[in-house]
């Protein structure tokens, strides 16, 4: 089964007062720790969404290596992103959704994630 994952980054971050994704969380970025996460876990696809300061985001997504899927309504909020994701994903089977500020999920929550999927269903957790 063939599974991608999708980090959303597209968001204004207007609580955070700094870039999310560019943040810094023990030395690497927030996009970092979700890129490491998803690439541990032995998910080839890997997306992100730009929107906000897509140039800067984007610029650190190539450094890692990331699909980069800009999202130009990002202000209608994350359903826009995730709508655009979905469209600009090569064909998968599934994917994992993941916001840019939730960074510190473990490997083994996404194989067990995986392992649930069936090709059919909506897994959560």
């Amino acid at each position: 089964m063939k599974l991608a994952a999708i980090i959303l980054a597209a968001g204004f971050s207007s609580r955070m007062g700094d870039l999310k994704p560019l943040m810094d969380l023990g030395g690497q970025s927030l996009l970092g720790h979700c890129a490491a996460l998803f690439r541990q876990a032995n998910v080839e696809t890997i997306a992100v969404v730009t929107g906000h300061r897509h140039l800067e985001v984007e610029a650190l997504a190539r450094r890692l290596n990331l699909l980069c899927i800009h999202n130009p309504d990002h202000a209608r909020g994350m359903y826009s992103s995730i709508r655009v994701a979905v469209q600009g994903l090569p064909t998968v089977d599934g994917f994992f959704l993941l916001p840019v500020d939730v960074p510190l999920c473990r490997p083994e929550a996404v194989a067990a994630l995986a392992a649930a999927f069936n090709g059919r269903n909506v897994v959560m957790r």
